[in-house]
């Protein structure tokens, strides 16, 4: 059901949780987006907090360009190299080659100031399995009891990417992406608030 205002009277948002994710019809995006497309677009990320968008044909350009509609751009990865020299926003991720996630985590908390959002585009999919999940860590915290809620409310949590990063950030010569500013060089822990928003 469409239950929002849409970009355009041909764009469908479909619910797909009572919590988190929307899938959304009838947009090309592809193709170069007016600044009050783009609005509309940042408000229905902020209602549903993950967009879907089945049958694009983006290349690494259009990704790149979608991107920068949500905000300035990272790199593609402080430590892994990127796609190419001319996106350097873009890591292409081969679960048959060295990097393979399989547990619940958040990208790229291990540095000062992780990005907002992520861009992750699907270019060769298997049968079955290979499914990306996501959880709503909003209505995770508000069905927590009070008490527990104003326990957590004041820490701070460690985040460390050594385990998963150090030895590609070795075999790269211990010089990663620019990242703030400054060539990535060294994984130190950071910490973060437990609750943030």
């Amino acid at each position: 059901r469409n239950d929002v205002p849409t970009i355009t009277s041909a764009v469908e948002v479909e619910r797909l949780t009572p919590a988190i994710g929307a899938r959304v019809r009838g947009i090309d995006l592809g193709c170069p987006m007016s600044e009050a497309a783009a609005a509309d677009l940042r408000s229905l990320l902020v209602q549903y907090k993950v967009l879907f968008f089945a049958g694009q044909e983006l290349d690494p350009n259009a990704h790149v360009r979608l991107g920068r509609l949500f905000g300035t751009l990272t790199a593609s990865h402080p430590v892994m190299a990127p796609l190419d020299a001319e996106h350097p926003e873009v890591w292409e991720i081969d679960s048959y080659t060295e990097v393979r996630n399989d547990q619940w985590h958040t990208d790229v908390t291990f540095v000062p100031r992780p990005p907002a959002i992520g861009v992750l585009r699907a270019v060769r999919v298997p049968r079955f399995g290979g499914d990306t999940l996501w959880a709503d860590l909003e209505s995770a915290y508000e069905s927590l009891p009070a008490d527990l809620a104003r326990r957590i409310d004041g820490l701070w949590g460690v985040h460390d990417g050594s385990d998963e990063f150090a030895a590609m950030l070795a075999a790269r010569g211990g010089v990663g992406n620019r990242w703030d500013g400054v060539a990535y060089q060294a994984l130190q822990r950071v910490r973060h608030p437990v609750v943030r928003v």
